[in-house]
């Protein structure tokens, strides 16, 4: 008895963990974006300036964007970011 028991609570809690799952999921689809192009050249990396592009990274994280990856690079001495955030 013990053991069926054990059982159907192990049975309950699976499916708890997967309609908590689906609801998620679902509340993931229904989310919208708005998207954010930054340009960054290869001297905003440089030793000296490299405060000034984190300040501005931890700006844009502020104000709720998040990186995203790389849109675009030309190879040699530019690079647009892409960021993201929830529509409000």
């Amino acid at each position: 008895m013990k053991k069926y028991f054990l059982i159907v609570i192990s049975i309950l809690v699976v499916l708890v963990a997967i309609l908590i799952s689906l609801g998620r999921t679902q509340e993931i689809q229904n989310v919208r974006w708005e998207y954010r192009v930054e340009y960054f050249s290869r001297e905003d990396f440089s030793i000296f300036i490299k405060a000034l592009t984190v300040k501005k990274i931890n700006d844009l994280g502020k104000e709720g964007w998040e990186y995203a990856g790389p849109l675009c690079n030309d190879g040699i001495n530019a690079q647009l970011i892409l960021f993201k955030r929830p529509v409000k």
